[in-house]
């Protein structure tokens, strides 16, 4: 029963991406309800560590990249490559930095999402491989601010260290050599007469909290 299910959904999975490459050959885009499928199906395949869904998922990205680079939760905020971060894997999180994705996006619009970035989801994993992909991405910036459990300010440099060596050393090793710096050195190296601390959540500035 398990392998007719598999087999079904990849037969649906397949259909999707024949009907995507037959529009986009033509210069359609694809509807708002085909859409919503594709958004599904793509979160759906980040969110399991199965080669078989990370193969699906490689594929959604390849035929659907503005779905994929562009997908964002209306509930939480959190995109494809936040989702992609939960497992770390770093052959999607490639695949989704080249159709486009953001490596800065925050996801912001509730509060347990802690205005994380995708790579600080990353290095809560340890993922270092992946880590390595969005360094390689000039657009990420290594040092954005994001919040703990706690309350507490901290970037993916905090978090390798906080997840301890054995998880995190090579993640905090790629971090540094890529420029990445702790909250608190951010902090001692901040002149205030230049403005505000830079790479803060921006509930910070809206609220006046930013540390001058």
């Amino acid at each position: 029963m398990m392998m007719m299910n598999r087999i079904t959904f990849l037969l649906g999975t397949a259909a999707s991406l024949l009907f995507a490459a037959s529009h986009a050959s033509a210069g359609i885009s694809v509807d708002e309800g085909r859409r919503e499928l594709v958004e599904k199906r793509l979160v759906e395949s980040l969110s399991s560590a199965n080669v078989g869904d990370i193969e699906i998922a490689l594929s959604y990205i390849e035929d659907y990249p503005d779905v994929a680079a562009n997908y964002a939760s209306a509930d939480t905020g959190e995109t494809a490559l936040h989702v992609a971060c939960i497992w770390g894997n770093a052959r999607v999180v490639d695949a989704l930095l080249k159709a486009g994705a953001d490596p800065n996006i925050r996801a912001s619009l509730v509060d347990a999402s802690l205005d994380m970035t995708p790579l600080t989801w990353c290095a809560y994993g340890g993922y270092h491989e992946a880590i390595a992909r969005f360094i390689a991405d000039d657009r990420t910036n290594v040092n954005l601010i994001v919040r703990s459990e706690i309350g507490d300010r901290i970037t993916a440099l905090d978090i390798t260290r906080k997840i301890g060596p054995h998880r995190g050393e090579k993640a905090e090793r790629a971090l540094r050599s890529a420029g990445a710096k702790s909250y608190e050195e951010l902090k001692a190296q901040h002149d205030p007469a230049k403005g505000p601390l830079q790479g803060l959540p921006p509930r910070d500035y809206d609220d006046k909290k930013t540390e001058l």
